[in-house]
């Protein structure tokens, strides 16, 4: 059929009654003019404008500085939702095209307040432009619009309103604006009710998409009857055929109570959520009335596999109970969950003790995809968890955590000992939400791995990080990378289990702390054997009543082997690898072996030159000089250890150990006579011999034979 257009730059106001009974698409405009491939312009606002007849094709809207509003003004919808959390709209579109064709509104602003927007397999545009021109193109399903050319954007705000494809085929939904807003219920929901794929939601807003509250005029039902209060959001549901990706682009994303975002699946794949913000993204509960959480997750309830969720940020913000989630309560398998911010919060609980997380998970036989954050801060405290999770027999995907700066799990759930959590782990739910589920009475997936990489990673006050399982499966394999791990206040690191083997935990560390009841788990209940323990770190410190244990009940127990420098533990620290009614595990610290090469210098292989070697003296009259230069000439390494060489110097005062000065005396010195040399001897009277200078004093003998006594002469 024909398409209409309806230009009125003053504004448009589409009332409670007003219906649209066309073949063909409708665009309704607050534009000036419409501007023709032919190059010929249609003008709205010039009243001695020529007659147009033309037979091209319309290709862009002029919009001027005052571009009026458009409103679509109603009396709200009623939604129901089954226990499945399909839903029901009870009320007639205003605003409906036939099957496969496009209804646009293109405003200044453009506001549904209380007012349903529908397409059957076709196209809904709402866009705000201010100023500039919005291009118009044709397609097989009517038409598409873009927004290069608009100068300025205005406002698109959807109260208590209903902007929907829920028909066979589904549809496709395109939002754009400077600011979006959608509060008291306001709704864009796609559901696709045949097994032909249905288009996806793109949303972009330059500053602000919002997301707020509930309608309070509709009533609220619990238990098991139809839930029926309407609450602010962006939904797709894939009954039997796929729905495109929910794709929004904005400065700063607000979600606070209400519904949020999401996208569910039952016998078709759940939609992909792409969220990019490039200041903020902001998830909380609503302060009057926080009895629904705040999500921006997927789902699936029946075979097809939830959607993935990628959002990319500055600052991510989860509070009160709200999360990101990908889960399956079906036999189709999650999706995964990947964040990148620079700085992530996970904070606290909701008022019926719903946990803040980001989380991926399986409550039946799907199994759980994976978690991966990058980030330069991660900080989960007061009840919030991150986490790939099974509470059934669906196994556990994997959790990796990349943080530049800082991983900080702190704090329990007020007034409770639930820690706050980061966790790839099969847990034991409460009996009550175990019966409420459908739940067997203990898990048997098996618990997924973690690896963290971060300089500083601090686990305080009850906190844990964890690869355990609660059920009957296997524990996982927790890898820690990091300059320092603090683990204080009852904060630990676990990978215990109730029945299954142990899960296996690597930590690669410079310091290493435990204190205050800080602990490192890999223990097995049951026939379980324990889990091993792999400790590579500079320095330990197990002090405070804190401990390293990979103990089993019937099973063996699990090694622990540590590497390090030095390990400084109290008495009442301990570390063991026993098991009860088993065999007892290793422990095995190791000291790395000091090299004593590692001090020796490498000299040449070269032979010498003796000749080289001779130093040549010193000339006294000038140009020489002696240098010591220590260590026989060989400088130290400053890459190898010190030799043990050093010279010990007395630096003190010596002004302390003297005495006092007292002046001297001058004594006579006799000049000594000078010795002269003996040219003789004679022999005193007394009969001793002296030697004597003087030549030529009477000698009674020489240095010749001398005569003997004829008289004394022997016979």
């Amino acid at each position: 059929g024909a398409s209409l257009f309806l230009l009125n730059p003053n504004g448009i106001v589409f009332g409670p009654n007003a219906r649209l009974d066309i073949g063909g698409s409708f665009l309704g405009s607050t534009a000036d003019s419409v501007v023709f491939q032919d190059g010929s312009v249609f003008s709205a606002t010039e009243a001695n404008a020529p007659p147009l007849l033309t037979i091209s094709v319309p290709i862009g809207l002029q919009f001027n500085e005052n571009s009026g509003t458009i409103r679509a003004i109603g009396s709200g919808y009623t939604l129901e939702r089954d226990e499945n959390f399909a839903f029901a709209v009870h009320s007639d579109a205003n605003l409906r095209v036939s099957p496969g064709n496009t209804l646009a509104l293109l405003g200044g602003e453009v506001s549904v307040e209380g007012g349903r927007i529908g397409t059957v397999a076709g196209h809904l545009e709402l866009g705000s432009v201010m100023d500039g021109s919005a291009s118009l193109i044709p397609g097989s399903g009517g038409w598409t619009f873009g927004y290069d050319l608009a100068s300025s954007l205005g406002n698109v705000r959807i109260a208590r309103g209903l902007v929907e494809a829920i028909a066979p085929g589904g549809g496709s939904i395109q939002v754009r604006g400077r600011q979006v807003s959608l509060t008291d219920g306001g709704l864009i929901l796609i559901q696709n009710q045949s097994p032909t794929p249905s288009g996806g939601i793109v949303i972009r807003a330059t500053e602000l998409l919002e997301s707020i509250g509930q309608d309070p005029t509709q009533p609220m039902t619990f238990g098991v009857s139809p839930i029926r209060r309407t609450g602010s959001g962006i939904v797709t549901q894939a009954l039997l055929g796929s729905v495109g990706n929910i794709d929004i682009s904005t400065q700063s994303l607000v979600l606070t109570g209400g519904r949020g975002i999401i996208s569910i699946g039952f016998n078709a794949p759940a939609s992909h959520i792409v969220a990019r913000a490039s200041q903020s993204i902001s998830l909380q509960p609503n302060p009057n009335n926080l009895q629904e959480p705040t999500l921006l997750g997927s789902f699936t309830f029946g075979s097809g596999k939830t959607g993935d969720i990628t959002v990319s940020t500055e600052n991510l913000t989860i509070l009160g109970g709200s999360s990101f989630a990908a889960t399956t309560l079906g036999s189709g398998d999650s999706g995964d969950v990947r964040i990148d911010a620079q700085s992530i919060e996970v904070v606290g609980i909701s008022e019926d003790l719903v946990t803040s997380g980001i989380s991926a998970g399986t409550v039946n036989q799907g199994n759980a995809g994976d978690v991966t954050i990058n980030t330069g801060r991660l900080v989960v405290r007061d009840g919030g968890r991150v986490d790939s999770s099974s509470v059934a027999a669906g196994n556990a995907g994997s959790v990796t955590v990349n943080a530049s700066e800082l991983v900080e799990i702190s704090g329990t759930v007020p007034g409770s000992i639930n820690p706050s959590l980061l966790i790839s782990s099969a847990n034991l739910l409460d009996e009550s939400l175990r019966e409420l589920l459908g739940l067997p009475p203990l898990p048997s997936g098996a618990s997924g791995n973690l690896t963290v990489n971060t300089p500083q990673l601090r686990v305080s006050d009850g906190a844990l990080v964890n690869v355990g399982n609660d059920g009957t499966g296997d524990g996982g394999r927790l890898s820690i990378n990091a300059d320092s791990i603090i683990l204080n206040d009852r904060g630990g690191i676990a990978a215990s289990t109730q029945s299954g083997e142990g899960g296996n935990i690597s930590l690669h560390v410079t310091d290493l702390q435990l204190r205050n009841g800080g602990q490192i788990t890999a223990e097995a209940g049951g026939t379980g054997n324990g889990g091993n323990i792999t400790l590579n770190t500079k320095t330990i410190a197990l002090l405070e009543n804190s401990r390293i244990t990979a103990n089993a009940t019937e099973g063996a127990g699990g090694n622990i082997q540590i590497t390090t420098q030095g390990l400084f533990a109290s008495g009442d620290s301990p570390i063991t690898a026993s098991s009860q009614f088993g065999v007892n595990g290793n422990i095995t610290i190791t000291n790395p072996e000091v090299d004593p090469s590692s001090s020796l210098v490498n000299f040449s292989q070269e032979p010498l030159d003796p000749g080289e070697q001779v130093a040549t003296g010193c000339q006294w009259t000038a140009d020489s000089e002696f240098i010591a230069t220590g260590r026989g000439g060989v400088p130290a390494n400053p890459n190898r250890p010190l030799a043990t060489h050093r010279t010990w110097s007395d630096v003190r005062d010596l002004s302390e150990f003297r005495g006092e000065t007292v002046e001297g005396v001058s004594v006579p010195v006799e000049t000594p006579k000078p010795l002269v040399e003996a040219t003789g001897w004679i022999v005193r009277e007394d009969g001793v011999v002296e030697l004597v200078a003087d030549a030529g004093a009477p000698q009674s003998g020489n240095f010749g034979a001398s005569e003997c006594d004829p008289s004394a002469r022997s016979n």
